[in-house]
């Protein structure tokens, strides 16, 4: 028996599988895969997301991607991607500069206007402009189900724990071990969970 609860919900599936189609359609030379339910938000901007010579962006299940956020994988960097595990989400005005890559683990969340850089300019030599020194990459990993706060930055080379979060405002310099909490410039675990 046909009901109009019944006619609504197929609808409605109708609809999300078109909105899905539109998503990928929109972002498929941006990004390398989008998984089921993922919704990106307005003015989302992916820089350098597909190219052959590295992982590019890849966006798993259920992921979540706020408003005015800024994804950028390095097409001339085999070590430059963003992979964003299932149910993980970001919030708005992100900025995730990908060089080195950035991995965020299932069930991690972002806070607005969080910023992960995953490379850093060289200055040893301090007779020598910054500029002409170079660029060294590292990755950063954000493991499972982490919540980093607002205005938390995230720097080169740092491993954030399972369970760890970050307070909001935070600048994460070194490795956060597992279900801790941490907070402050640099960051230092302030609390276990």
């Amino acid at each position: 028996m046909v009901t109009i609860a019944s006619i609504i919900k197929n609808s409605k599936q109708k609809l999300y599988q078109i909105k899905l189609s539109l998503i990928k359609l929109k972002y498929n030379r941006k990004v390398e895969s989008i998984g089921k339910n993922v919704l990106i938000e307005k003015n989302v901007d992916f820089q350098n997301g597909k190219k052959k010579k590295h992982k590019g962006i890849i966006i798993k299940n259920n992921v979540l991607i706020r408003a005015n956020s800024t994804l950028i994988a390095n097409p001339e960097n085999k070590d430059s991607y963003i992979i964003m595990e299932d149910y993980s989400g970001i919030n708005r005005n992100c900025y995730i500069e990908a060089i080195g890559g950035v991995h965020i683990g299932k069930y991690s969340i972002l806070g607005p206007y969080v910023c992960i850089f995953s490379s850093n300019h060289v200055f040893k030599d301090a007779e020598k402009p910054v500029i002409f020194q170079g660029v060294e990459s590292k990755q950063v990993i954000i493991e499972e189900n982490v919540w980093i706060g607002a205005q938390a930055t995230i720097l080169a080379g740092v491993t954030i724990g399972k369970n760890a979060i970050i307070a909001a405002g935070s600048v994460v310099t070194k490795n956060i071990p597992p279900n801790t909490i941490a907070a402050g410039v640099p960051a230092k675990v302030i609390k276990k969970r």
